[in-house]
């Protein structure tokens, strides 16, 4: 709640009406670099307590889902309380007038208005009230009240002036919401990504897990008894010599089935990224797909001499692993960098090759191809940093990637952001 013993705006009572442009265009200027509801508030009421040379003044807004009215900014102590009222406050009572009437509604005798509902009690000077609705889209949204003495100006030009006042404002209001309502879709889309990607990694190391222990333990299991059953045959003979290729060609097989199941273990959930962190498994990562490719590795990693949080380290192995596999896929490039870099509670990844480069600006009209990038700058999001393409046609392409980090160790973004 605001100081209730606050000075009037700038603009002091005026025989003269106030350019109605004017005013409302000044107004409109400090409305819009206000951030809040309760900023907003403050605002108008400046202004419209000097136009309207009232006593005192409040601004109530009506909650859309549970219908409560709640004060947001008030100059001086709007009179009378529930008790005098049968429970409800005049400021209510006259929100329902200026509803009930979609206009503004001028009280020149407090108390002999019928309208208000029951007898108010005297209030010494404070003899007028107004009731100034605020609209979005035709909706009343809230209401500015006044009340004052015999010397308050509340009919004529001034309520026309407050009127357009009010429609400002409510616009302002409207807008910090709308822009409340998105920022909080943002923030439960990333803590349902968080979720997903964690409930990802989960499910990739199971299946690694169920890999290793059912299928490799199996295959390695078969190739020793193809090594024994191969070593128990007798050197000599001519069947024996086909029946030795056999076995041959078989443990081949089984040891190239191995051998893949083993890439397909990493590739879920590389062990290297477990057992001896980030740098070390972006290092086999990169110089593995990349050399496999015809792509020259170079791989950097600096400040990284102790782990990061798992769920970080996790993350950052998956944007490289997809910058690496686009730049395999797209970039036709000769050589590709990767540099890691914790620095000053930041951690830096760049991923950068000298191939054909793109569009960025194409990103978010393109269709699958760039699937992958929107779903890395979602993936950064998630973990509260910024994610960046620097490319251009013929220009190759450069990924930068920033997180930040407490001292702690948790990332400053959202703690439930991709973990193992």
């Amino acid at each position: 709640m605001n100081n209730q013993n606050r000075k009037p705006g700038r603009h002091k009572r005026q025989e003269a009406p106030a350019s109605s442009l004017s005013v409302a265009s000044d107004v409109a200027s400090r409305i819009a670099a206000a951030s809040t509801l309760e900023h907003i508030c403050d605002c108008l009421l400046d202004e419209a307590v000097a136009l309207a040379g009232a006593t005192c003044a409040e601004v109530l807004l009506r909650d859309p889902e549970t219908r409560q009215l709640t004060c947001l900014a008030h100059r001086g102590p709007f009179p009378w309380c529930s008790a005098e009222l049968g429970g409800q406050r005049l400021g209510a009572r006259l929100f329902q007038l200026a509803t009930e009437d979609a206009q503004a509604v001028v009280i020149a005798d407090l108390e002999e208005e019928e309208r208000v509902g029951l007898k108010v009690p005297a209030a010494g000077q404070l003899r007028q009230a107004l009731a100034i609705p605020m609209r979005v889209r035709g909706r009343i949204v809230g209401v500015m009240n006044f009340c004052g003495d015999d010397g308050a100006s509340f009919s004529g030009e001034t309520v026309r002036l407050l009127n357009l006042l009010a429609t400002v404002a409510a616009l302002a209001l409207e807008n910090v919401h709308l822009y409340r309502e998105a920022d909080a879709r943002a923030r439960l889309r990333r803590q349902l990504l968080a979720r997903e990607i964690k409930v990802q990694e989960e499910e990739r190391r199971r299946i690694a897990r169920e890999l290793h222990d059912e299928a490799g333990q199996s295959l390695t299991g078969l190739i020793m008894s193809l090594d024994a059953l191969e070593q128990a045959l007798p050197a000599d003979g001519r069947e024996q010599g086909h029946f030795r290729r056999y076995l041959t060609e078989a443990r081949d097989i089984a040891s190239g089935t191995l051998q893949e199941i083993r890439r397909v273990i990493f590739d879920l959930r590389p062990t290297l990224l477990d057992d001896l962190g980030l740098a070390a498994a972006v290092d086999w990562y990169a110089k593995t797909s990349l050399s496999k490719a015809g792509i020259q590795p170079v791989v950097r990693a600096s400040g990284l001499d102790s782990r990061l949080p798992q769920r970080v380290e996790v993350a950052l192995y998956r944007l490289v692993q997809e910058a690496v596999t686009n730049a395999i896929k797209h970039s036709f490039a000769r050589q590709c960098t990767v540099s890691l870099t914790w620095s000053d509670g930041t951690m830096y990844t760049v991923v950068e090759d000298d191939g054909r480069g793109f569009d960025p600006d194409k990103i978010d009209r393109a269709g699958e191809e760039h699937l992958g990038i929107v779903g890395m700058q979602e993936r950064v999001r998630s973990l509260g940093g910024q994610f960046a393409i620097d490319s251009r046609p013929g220009g190759g392409t450069r990924v930068h990637i920033r997180i930040p980090l407490t001292s702690g160790g948790a990332s400053s973004g959202d703690t439930s952001a991709a973990g193992g």
